[in-house]
C-alpha cells in the first residue's frame, strides 16, 4: 500500500471519529432545548415592531433630572412600549416624585 493512501486512510479514519465523538457529546448533553410555549408568528413580529419604534433603556440607572426629562422627551411613548419611558417612569416612582394612579385612590 503506498504511504500516500495510507495517511489518507488514517485521516479519514480519525475524521470519522471526530465525527462519532461530537455526536455523542451533543446527544449525552441533549442538544437544543424546545421552548415550553412557542409564540405565534404574528405575536413575535407584532413585539420587533414595537421593538424598532421605540427606545431602549440605557444601561445605567436614570439620575432625577434626567428620567424627567425623558418623561417629557418620549411624550407619544407609552410605558408598555418604550423601555426608555418605562425605566424612567419607575425611577420618578422609586423617587416619590410620581404615584400610579391605582396608589392614588389607596392613599
Amino acid at each position: 500500500m503506498p504511504a500516500e493512501l495510507k495517511v489518507a486512510t488514517a485521516v479519514a479514519a480519525v475524521l470519522v471519529m471526530v465525527r462519532i465523538a461530537t455526536y455523542a457529546l451533543v446527544q449525552s448533553f441533549g442538544g437544543r432545548a424546545a421552548p415550553e410555549r412557542a409564540a405565534p408568528a404574528g405575536e413575535i413580529l407584532q413585539r420587533v415592531a414595537g421593538e424598532d419604534t421605540c427606545h431602549r433603556a440605557p444601561g445605567y440607572p436614570y439620575a432625577i433630572d434626567e428620567a424627567h426629562w425623558i418623561m417629557q422627551e418620549r411624550i407619544d411613548c407609552t410605558i408598555e412600549r418604550c423601555a426608555a419611558k418605562r425605566m424612567a417612569y419607575t425611577t420618578l416612582v422609586e423617587a416619590g416624585r410620581i404615584v400610579p394612579a391605582s396608589e392614588r385612590h389607596v392613599r
